[in-house]
């Protein structure tokens, strides 16, 4: 009996977290509160490649043509189903998009990095600002949760 209410326990959480996706738009950018949404090809290739369920908020949004690439830099809160994480997991993305390319789909995406290793902390909208050779330092490649 006790496994069996562990169970439905268990079941109606997933029910309510599944509801949430389906019902939590973005609460947008904390700073104009205007709604941001992901490009659909950005959204496709986080949740790919993340093997999260949905992206629950995007806090802020930044992106910057560069003479070398294309930048979005997205703070927010996914739904990962699988990993050490599983559950709701807040991160901070880099995509980078080939200047030649027309969406996202083939970004490469990255972690921001913005933790006691040395480099001076800086806030994820501040990210693009720097040159190139500084910037790359605060990337490491997004985790694959398997």
């Amino acid at each position: 009996m006790h496994e069996m209410m562990k169970t439905i326990r268990t079941l109606l959480f997933i029910a309510v977290l599944g509801a949430g996706c389906a019902t939590q738009p973005s609460t947008g950018d904390y700073r104009t509160q205007v709604p941001i949404e992901l490009p659909p090809s950005a959204e496709a290739l986080l949740l790919r490649h993340q093997k999260a369920r949905c992206i629950i908020n995007v806090g802020t949004m930044v992106y910057q043509r560069k003479n070398y690439a294309d930048f979005l830099v997205v703070s927010g809160t996914i739904l990962l189903t699988r990993g050490p994480f599983a559950g709701w997991f807040h991160q901070d993305y880099v995509f980078e998009k080939d200047l030649k390319k027309k969406d996202w789909s083939e970004a490469t995406l990255y972690c921001f990095r913005n933790r006691d290793d040395g480099l001076p902390v800086i806030l994820p909208d501040e990210l693009l600002s720097r040159p190139e050779q500084e910037l790359r330092k605060y990337l490491i490649p997004a985790p694959i949760w398997e």
